[in-house]
């Protein structure tokens, strides 16, 4: 059992137990029979699974260097004799379409938008992402959820603990709702969805984007892509935000403490006055803080009394 760098002359079978969104794998796979006469390729494709996607990015784009192969060789001009003369042949990924880069999160492939943004042109680099969906350069990072996972996340799941790691990979998360109606997926006050939707666009600072359905998901990476790679239209530089005043500074100190947050830094700085006071607090006092129980008063005890080491 094995892949790259076997060379075993009698191979006439080769078997893929599973497809590999790389056409350059899939070639070097393949090569390992037909050296010395012919051979078979088999690939196993599970229906419904990530599989499909996989076995179609791979056809799609070992189809397209093909083309782009028999293109050069038919347009060089150079005779027979001379070739041996010719420069170095160009690296392989000169024979790839050219567009837009999207790098893909593996667990997303069952989706159809890959294979929409697949059949668009768009270059396709698939792997696990820390966080998010979709990776775009190195300032966009999209999460994307149907209507009825956002709502399911939210009761069933920590939603906002989730996006809050997607807010904190990168300087411009997104969040597309795709499809369905947020207020009739499940019985909740519309008020919770409403506030949750504020909580993500305000708190966490993640732009949210609603869509139809998978192809205009797919249509909307897509013009994502190329206003950050620039596109027909120059990118504006975002607007300066002011600093923030000495009060938003005292509540971001208190807010970076574990499991605190801007709503209990307020309470804690109303009661006791400043970040000094809150620093010097015994265990008891915090406690008579609105949200501050057992477990956050500890926190705060062990953090500002352990010795940096």
């Amino acid at each position: 059992m094995g892949e790259e760098g076997l060379d075993i002359p009698s191979t006439d079978l080769v078997v893929f137990y599973e497809a590999v969104p790389s056409e350059i794998r899939s070639i070097q796979r393949k090569g390992r029979t037909g050296r010395s006469g012919k051979g078979r390729i088999v690939v196993l494709v599970t229906k419904g699974t990530s599989d499909e996607v996989f076995r179609y990015v791979s056809q799609n784009r070992e189809r397209s260097m093909l083309s782009g192969i028999r293109s050069i060789s038919s347009s060089s001009g150079i005779p027979a004799s001379a070739r041996s003369h010719a420069p170095p042949q160009s690296s392989i990924e000169q024979f790839m379409e050219k567009g837009p880069v999207i790098r893909v999160d593996d667990r997303e492939t069952s989706s159809r938008v890959v294979e929409i943004l697949s059949n668009m042109g768009v270059s396709l680099q698939l792997g696990r992402l820390p966080s998010g969906d979709y990776a775009i350069g190195d300032r966009i990072i999209i999460e994307r959820k149907t209507a009825r996972d956002f709502v399911d996340t939210l009761v069933e799941r920590d939603l906002l603990g989730q996006l809050r790691v997607l807010a904190g990979s990168a300087p411009r998360p997104v969040l597309i709702i795709e499809g369905g109606d947020l207020y009739s997926m499940r019985d909740i006050h519309p008020n919770a969805i409403r506030g949750t939707l504020a909580a993500v666009a305000v708190d966490l600072g993640i732009s949210i984007l609603f869509t139809r359905d998978e192809e205009d998901t797919a249509q909307m990476i897509l013009v994502l892509t190329k206003r950050e790679e620039g596109g027909d239209r120059e990118r504006s530089l975002p607007a300066k935000r002011a600093g923030h005043s000495p009060r938003e500074q005292q509540e971001l100190v208190i807010a970076s403490f574990p499991d605190i947050g801007l709503k209990n830094a307020r309470f804690l700085l109303d009661h006791f006055g400043s970040i000094r006071a809150v620093v010097n607090a015994p265990g008891d006092e915090l406690l008579k803080v609105k949200g501050i129980g057992e477990r956050r008063s500890k926190t705060i005890h062990d953090l500002c009394n352990r010795e940096y080491r």
